[in-house]
């Protein structure tokens, strides 16, 4: 098929897609993917939640090992900092109050989210359902406000509540609900009847206003509707409908099903825009992204950089199961899909087997000799333990041979104790690496009577790949065997001011190897201040002093001074800003990075502004030499794309898609993209 016959086969499809908000993906150091473990559990002093965290560099390879990674949480508690092994790092929150908790993982200048949910009632575990599914006789979402509205009978399910009215709307980034007109709730066992609803599902509250007799306001907790009192008035504007009106892009469908911070769903979907019918579908997904939009493909069309498209065709969607075919093209300077260039074709299957198994099987470049493919699966076993599944096998060149990876990770905790297990393995031509790890922690426990709490671990490997050491590609690869202790202090928090805390804590690591590998040791004081900016964002600043000996692929000098600056504020769809900051003394070797978005004041007739200024940058300096990358740009929203004059005064910038690269020569580009951040 002929590339421009194929874009007009694709353009329907395009229109589709671009009605989703997409962050112009950042060209960033790092790639990170996070996840909750579970994501929704039962809120006490022992409710925790572990944290996954898998980070990439920018070429989709693991990151160096003891890669810091930060965490804030929202709610509750949580490893504040972190470091990778073999591309993965895990914190652990805990909290003892109900609500729902963001959890931001930053590492350098690049930033995700992921979301746990403590509720009130018991057996609300991993292994409930979360869903909400929402019917009527006509049930639409806005995509530019991201509210669900139905009306005409309209019913909302949610676990054990059913909510039954002529009309409702579901705001689905705050979890609200609202309801009018011959309103009911129940849970199968009782009922509460009312002309309007206010429902907030993740604090599992809600008011209920009935009018029969008299004005009365029924406030209940709990899927239990337990009714209770309460002083004061309630505002008018608890009851209002959200608004939607000057909504651009709508989705009709007969059902939806909504998976909180993972998806939404849509059966039989038609798609609308500025009341025009584009297209239906039988299946319609959109993802939610870290920044609370939503993507379910990646498109973007640059001057310089070609066509970079992931363009999802589903021929199956319920709660427990998600089929896709990807129609992708990748340009020259496109690195997301290896260094192939052009076409392909993948398919992606995402499941869940009951309520402890899920995962995702993805297959790529299927037309081609490079195809490949990628399992993620999860297990949860019995005693709070589960085990993670991850295969990966791709070939960049039919030239070169294939490399398949494969890790194993079984978590199980012993009393108050944690044990880590990891078995992985690389193949790669006649090169075999591979590795057995465990490590055992006891953590989060007082130093005698104190606030003072510690932590202590032991570790034992066997290979020739482990972390802290590896034999490379151009040694030959020896077994050896390894083994060490950690252990870390941490002092209490002293509150500086209303929003401002310092922050303490010292650590040690040793850890030998037999076989004529070299052992190393190191030790780290680290002083923070953190500093809450209200209700847009976090300030961070750190200073690490450490010493290191020994040898080690990652390790070596004598010792060094470190301060480490994180920002991050957001402003509703006005402005956002993400920046890191990494200053090393002595070496004088600085690190940088920068994301800053502005949406100007000039709005269209619906209310939403329609350009937008940005910025990124990078900057890098270390043993005499430097590296930065700068783009500007001016962004317009036409219909539901994103136009893009960019600017880069070094030529060597990069799209909202992947690098340019170096030597690309062009400093003025266009780009063509479905986004807002």
């Amino acid at each position: 098929m002929a590339r421009g016959s194929l874009l007009r086969w694709l353009m329907p499809l395009l229109i589709t897609g671009s009605l989703v908000l997409v962050q112009a993906g950042a060209a960033s150091a790092f790639v990170l993917a996070a996840r909750a473990d579970p994501e929704r559990v039962q809120a006490g002093e022992r409710a925790t939640s572990v944290i996954s965290v898998e980070v990439l560099d920018e070429s989709g390879q693991p990151a160096p090992d003891r890669t810091e990674v930060r965490f804030m949480a929202t709610l509750g508690t949580i490893t504040p900092t972190a470091y990778s092994s073999r591309g993965m790092a895990r914190a652990v929150l805990s909290c003892a109050s109900t609500g729902t908790c963001e959890v931001s993982v930053l590492v350098g200048g690049d930033r995700t989210v992921v979301a746990v949910e403590f509720t009130s009632d018991a057996g609300t575990g991993q292994g409930a359902s979360r869903s909400i599914r929402m019917e009527g006789g006509w049930v639409a979402y806005s995509v530019d406000r991201q509210v669900l509205a139905a009306s005409d009978g309209a019913r909302f399910r949610y676990r054990r509540l059913l909510v039954t009215a002529q009309n409702m709307q579901f705001e689905v980034s705050s979890g609200t609900l609202r309801a009018q007109q011959a309103v009911a709730i129940g849970n199968g066992r009782n009922t509460i009847n009312g002309e309007r609803l206010c429902y907030w599902l993740n604090q599992a509250r809600g008011v209920l206003l009935a009018t029969e007799d008299r004005v009365e306001r029924l406030f209940f907790q709990g899927e239990g509707l337990n009714v209770y009192s309460r002083q004061g008035e309630v505002s008018a504007d608890t009851f209002q409908p959200p608004e939607v009106s000057g909504t651009r892009t709508w989705i009709v469908a007969d059902e939806v099903l909504v998976i909180p911070n993972e998806r939404i769903q849509f059966s039989h979907a038609s798609i609308y825009v500025n009341d025009r019918h584009l297209v239906s579908l039988p299946y319609y997904i959109a993802n939610f992204t870290s920044t609370g939009g939503l993507v379910n493909q990646i498109f973007n069309l640059s001057s310089d950089g070609g066509l970079n498209l992931d363009l999802p065709a589903y021929y199956a969607a319920s709660e427990k199961r998600i089929g896709s075919a990807h129609v992708r093209h990748t340009s020259r300077n496109g690195y997301y899909y290896g260094s192939g260039t052009g076409w392909t074709l993948g398919l992606e299957e995402q499941y869940r087997i009951g309520n402890k198994m899920r995962g995702v099987l993805t297959l790529d470049d299927l037309t081609s000799s490079t195809r490949g493919f990628r399992l993620q699966h999860n297990q949860e076993l019995a005693s709070n333990s589960r085990a993670d599944l991850y295969l990966n096998y791709y070939r960049y060149s039919p030239d070169y041979p294939g490399s398949l990876s494969g890790q194993l990770f079984y978590y199980r905790p012993v009393k108050e104790v944690e044990l880590n297990t990891m078995l992985h393995a690389t193949k790669y031509g006649e090169n075999k690496d591979w590795a057995v790890e465990t490590n055992a922690r006891y953590s989060g426990k007082p130093l005698g009577k104190s606030e003072v709490t510690y932590s202590v671990g032991a570790n034992l490997g066997y290979g020739n790949q482990l972390a802290g050491y590896w034999a490379g590609f151009y040694q030959k690869p020896k077994n050896i065997l390894s083994y060490g202790l950690q252990g870390s202090l941490y002092f209490p928090t002293v509150e500086m001011g209303p929003r401002t805390g310092f922050t303490s804590s010292i650590s040690g690591d040793t850890r030998m190897y037999t076989g004529g590998a070299s052992s190393r040791s190191s030790g780290d004081l680290r002083l923070g201040v953190r500093h809450a900016l209200g209700q847009t964002g976090a300030f961070n600043l750190n200073y690490t002093y450490s010493l290191q000996s020994g040898g080690g692929y990652y390790y070596y000098g004598e010792g060094n001074q470190r301060l480490d600056a994180s920002l991050y504020a957001s402003r509703s769809d006005t402005w956002y800003l993400s920046a890191f900051g990494s200053y090393t003394l002595g070496n004088s070797g600085m690190f940088g990075s920068m994301l800053a978005s502005y949406r100007l004041p000039f709005r269209s007739s619906g209310g939403l502004p329609k350009w937008r200024l940005e910025a990124r940058s990078t900057y890098s300096k270390f043993a005499g030499w430097s590296t930065s990358d700068l783009r500007l740009a001016l962004g317009r929203d036409i219909g539901n794309y994103e136009v893009l004059l960019c600017y880069s005064p070094s030529g060597s910038g990069y799209s909202s898609y992947g690098f340019l690269g170096s030597g690309s020569g062009k400093q003025v580009w266009l780009e063509l993209a479905a986004g807002r951040f």
